[in-house]
């Protein structure tokens, strides 16, 4: 701060689990990561990173995760790639395109159909297939309790804020998948 500097200590262990100053320090090391191309977007939450690569072309994909990869060897900071995962979500059948596999440092990425993150669990979603029902069945749950607001007469900031808040939030928080073709 100011003038007052400390000398460098270099630690090996990393960040206890469940410290306060873990957000802090997360975030203050990688406020600077952002991506190359407006149409791609890194979300940071607690101390994990998601990236949401929306485009055809997959080059700019592999740009991504080349130059996040330097970044962090950049800033001293390294990719666990035992737990870092592909997510491919179509949306539309592929003609046979294969996507080749992702490498970080070497070490080839596991491209994965489903993955449990901390906030939700993210499902297969290729060639069609309707796998966003545990979503859709708890925001069905949950609109019950709107139509009683309804009901209620509460006034329209009200019902849009609680459909924002507790149905809307459901299918949307941290949806974030790679949208590109399956394999």
């Amino acid at each position: 701060m100011g003038n007052q500097v400390s000398s460098t200590l270099i630690l090996n262990t990393g960040i206890p689990q469940g410290c306060v100053l873990s957000p802090l320090l997360y975030s203050l090391f990688t406020h600077n990561c952002a991506s190359l191309y407006n149409y791609n977007i890194f979300i940071e939450y607690a101390d994990d990173t998601t990236g949401q690569i929306d485009n055809k072309d997959e080059s700019p994909y592999r740009e991504e995760i080349q130059n996040l990869t330097a970044w962090c060897a950049n800033n001293n900071l390294t990719l666990n790639t035992t737990k870092t995962k592909e997510l491919i979500v179509a949306f539309r059948k592929s003609n046979n395109r294969r996507h080749l596999p992702v490498k970080i440092n070497g070490i080839e990425v596991d491209r994965v159909s489903s993955f449990k993150s901390r906030k939700f669990t993210s499902l297969r979603i290729c060639h069609g297939s309707r796998t966003f029902q545990p979503w859709f069945k708890k925001a069905q749950q949950r609109l019950y309790f709107l139509r009683s607001l309804k009901k209620a007469n509460l006034s329209a900031g009200i019902l849009t804020g609680f459909y924002g808040c507790i149905i809307e939030s459901i299918l949307t928080n941290s949806i974030t998948v790679h949208r590109l073709h399956c394999v």
